[in-house]
This record gives structure tokens, sequence and C-alpha cells, in this order.
């Protein structure tokens, strides 16, 4: 599963969409209304089929009216955010999105720092030579 809040968190995304095809979740910004949540529950899966039809593209960006919407797939899930048309937020959508798909890709070993040998202290006799001859 997808988590969208971080996209609905950021201002100027309206709305996100993530999972696999079929088996949609949908997030919401708190200012959208009911009517709009039924209006973009029923846009993005018309724009993964759309993707769908262009099998080597990975995204698509559509504009519809007053927003921006881009609709990003990579080999098991996809992800569309809409914006307000304009706002800043568009510039980084790409990267946030790929940052998305990098987590949901990545082994978890990835994301847990390993734990570093234990560091021994140095031996006091470790400049001394141990064979019994002198130096």
């Amino acid at each position: 599963m997808i988590v969208l809040q971080s996209f609905i968190d950021t201002p100027g995304i309206v709305a996100a969409c993530g999972g696999q095809k079929g088996a949609l979740s949908f997030a919401f910004s708190h200012g959208v209304a009911i009517d709009d949540r039924d209006r973009w529950s029923a846009v993005f899966p018309s724009l993964l089929s759309l993707l769908e039809l262009i099998q080597e593209e990975r995204q698509a960006r559509v504009i519809l009216g007053q927003h921006s919407v881009l609709i990003c797939r990579n080999e098991t899930a996809y992800i569309g955010v809409a914006i307000r048309k304009g706002h800043p937020v568009g510039k980084s959508l790409q990267r946030m999105i790929r940052r998305k798909f990098k987590y949901l890709n990545a082994p978890m070993s990835e994301f847990v720092s390993p734990r570093a040998p234990p560091i021994s202290p140095p031996s006091p006799f470790s400049g001394f030579k141990t064979d019994g001859s002198s130096s």
C-alpha cells in the first residue's frame, strides 16, 4: 500500500492516488468538496487507462481546467497527483514521486543502518614482538 499522506500534506496538492490498477487508494486535501472527491476518484482511473495505452511511457501530465495532473508508474505501482495549475510544488512533484517509488522498491535493509562491528581497544602489547627476539 502506498502512503499518500506525505503528498496531501504538501501545499498546492489537491488530490493523490496510489496503488496497483484496480486497487487504488485516494487521498484529498482538507479543502476539497465531496463532489470534487467523486470527480477525482473517476479521473485518476481514467488517466491510468490512458497511460496503459502507451506502454513505453512511464508518466503522463494532463491539464484539466485549473489543475495539472501527473500520473507515474513503475513496474508494480501507480502514483497520481493533482495540483493547482501554476503552483510552485509542480517543480518538485516528479522528484517527490520518484523518491516514493524508490522507497517502495528498495529492500528494507537500505533504510535500516547496519550495526557497526564493535571496535576492540588496541592491545597493550601490539607494538612488541612476541617471538622472543629482541630488536
